[in-house]
């Protein structure tokens, strides 16, 4: 279980889209640098170089892995949504649980998931094993309170890398920036009185691109973030509601 969701946490695809992504970005301004541009579009040469630069490239790959592990985990989110279709337990709310029905319950959800790893049947696997050892609803609640915990903790975990990308991508951004910065400060000792900003002004450009790329990027980064870890609460939320509706609350315990 562990093993797939490493392979599939979307590290490297997005590695890969980030390299491309910066390569088609950098073969772009190096064809417009040399080209004469209508005045309708005299833009693009500047936009090309602020969406260009060794700092940049990093901030890309960097940012679209994250963006890949996080669609991962939004195709863990799907399929976790998906269980509630399956009719894992009998959705009759007025019929009561005995004992005896554990066993043939656990059968059930276990045909039914087919090998499916996902929230919902790790929650009522735990539930339906806490209830052939003690039929009792707060064992059971216990259960489901403890298997609720784990994975909060592991989603937790998994986000953990995450935030640190987008906490990385302005720090590249300012390396940049400190490196333009002193590529201008070299570029005004090494140059003549008139040629000072003329020398000096590309790398300062440089510099303050860098730092916008990575902001923007770091942003929309930790929005996607904070939209899929809502969605995770969600999912335990509705996870843990339907263990309750259709077996805790269900249980005929004998006195």
């Amino acid at each position: 279980m562990n093993n797939k969701r490493a392979k599939s946490d979307g590290v490297l695809p997005g590695v890969a889209v980030g390299i491309l992504v910066s390569a088609a970005l950098a073969a772009a301004r190096w064809a417009l640098s040399g080209m004469a541009l209508p005045e309708a579009i005299e833009w693009l040469p500047r936009a090309a170089q602020l969406l260009s630069g060794p700092e940049q490239w990093l901030c890309y790959i960097m940012f679209f892995a994250g963006l890949f592990m996080l669609r991962a985990r939004l195709r863990s989110i799907r399929r976790g949504q998906d269980a509630f279709a399956l009719g894992l337990l009998d959705s009759d709310g007025d019929a009561v649980l005995l004992p005896e029905d554990a066993k043939a319950l656990r059968q059930r959800i276990n045909q039914i998931s087919s090998g499916r790893d996902v929230l919902l049947w790790r929650m009522m696997d735990a539930a339906l094993r806490r209830a052939r050892v003690n039929w009792s609803t707060g064992d059971v609640g216990e259960a489901l309170s403890g298997i609720l915990d784990i994975e909060r903790l592991r989603m937790e975990s998994e986000s953990s890398m995450i935030r640190y990308v987008a906490w990385a991508i302005p720090s590249i951004g300012f390396l940049g920036t400190v490196r333009g910065l002193g590529f201008a400060m070299n570029a005004l000792n090494m140059s003549a009185e008139a040629d000072y900003l003329k020398n000096a002004l590309p790398w300062l450009a440089m510099a303050f691109d860098t730092t916008l790329v990575a902001l923007v990027l770091s942003m929309a980064l930790m929005f996607v973030l904070h939209r899929v870890a809502k969605r995770e609460d969600e999912l335990c939320a509705d996870a843990l509601d339907y263990c309750q509706q259709h077996f805790l609350f269900r249980m005929r315990t004998t006195s």
